[in-house]
């Protein structure tokens, strides 16, 4: 099934996920949201603390996911009432609406708008919102084209 790791996935498709104490990232395309679980770890900075490393899972994701990293600034921005911003969720509802929030670009900034309209306009904690997919395979990093082929616009 697509919600499992996977240990036998061509590097191509798969992102190796390994967490220090922030929110596991997650999968975002058409089909929906997915979280990309591993074994918890304490927070950088705390490595002396911990028995060992923390676990790595690794994990398939297709050319039209992208992977949604977030810092606890977030998941914990809370609202009047107190209530966390429920990350997931609101992409959820989102990506149903419109599968084009998916793209890249537009997550991030759906997820930055979320996140200070449930703050009310102001956050109490560091934030950050990373969102990236995998290069079309017709093209190389910095938009060269692989061997003998050519680029398509």
């Amino acid at each position: 099934p697509r919600d499992r790791p996977e240990d036998h996935v061509d590097e191509r498709q798969a992102v190796d996920v390994m967490l220090f104490g922030h929110e596991p990232p997650l999968a975002v395309g058409p089909g929906g949201v997915r979280t990309l679980s591993a074994g918890a770890g304490l927070p950088l900075g705390c490595r002396e603390l911990a028995p060992g490393p923390p676990e790595t899972r690794r994990w398939r994701v297709s050319g039209d996911e992208t992977v949604l990293l977030v810092t606890d600034g977030v998941t914990e921005a809370r609202d009047g009432a107190g209530a966390f911003y429920p990350l997931a969720d609101e992409v959820s509802r989102a990506v149903a609406a419109d599968p084009g929030v998916a793209e890249p670009a537009r997550l991030a900034a759906f997820v930055r708008d979320g996140t200070m309209r449930h703050g009310g306009g102001h956050l109490a904690d560091d934030t950050t919102v990373f969102a990236v997919r995998r290069a079309p395979a017709h093209r190389r990093p910095g938009g060269e084209a692989p061997e003998g082929g050519r680029l398509r616009s």
